[in-house]
Formats: structure tokens, C-alpha cells, sequence
């Protein structure tokens, strides 16, 4: 990350409104993560038991990663995990 210009900070509704930081939220996206958070859970397990490699997973979530609900979700949960990650860096 060399800018701020290259961080794009997600707000979870449009509606929501921050007092002294609402400026660097530049995107909104859905945070219902609920949708498929019993297939997210058993493949983290699965990573966690040695079952299946994480490099495994990736290959597999990016091919024909637009209709893959499994990929969106955890695309969902990663845009939130760095939103937090650097508001806490930085903040």
C-alpha cells in the first residue's frame, strides 16, 4: 500500500454516516455474511485439520469466481477483515 489512493475503505449500508471519517469510505458492500457461513466454517476446519491446502482452495475459488457464492463470501469477509484491519492501524 503506497497511498491512501490505493485503500478502498467498504461501509456495510449506504445510510450509515461517520462523524469524522465518512470521507474515506469510498465503496459500499453487503456485510450479510450469514448467507453461507456454514460452508465458509467447514472449509476453515478443513484448512485447520490438514485436510486441504489454503493454495488448493484459492485455485478452486478462482475458477468461475463470479458464480461462486462461496468465493463472494469469503471476498465479503475479506474486504471487511482489511476495512477493520486498517482503521485500527491508522486510527
Amino acid at each position: 500500500m503506497r497511498t491512501w489512493n490505493d485503500v478502498a475503505f467498504y461501509r456495510s449500508d449506504k445510510k450509515v454516516k461517520y462523524e469524522h471519517i465518512d470521507s474515506l469510505f469510498t465503496k459500499t458492500d453487503d456485510w450479510d455474511l450469514e448467507t453461507h457461513w456454514q460452508d465458509t466454517l467447514e472449509v476453515i476446519r478443513s484448512i485447520q485439520a490438514g485436510k486441504g491446502l489454503p493454495s488448493m482452495l484459492l485455485c478452486k475459488l478462482n475458477s468461475h469466481n463470479r458464480c461462486n457464492k462461496l468465493y463472494r463470501t469469503f471476498r465479503k469477509l475479506g474486504r471487511v477483515t482489511r476495512t477493520l484491519f486498517l482503521l485500527r492501524l491508522y486510527f
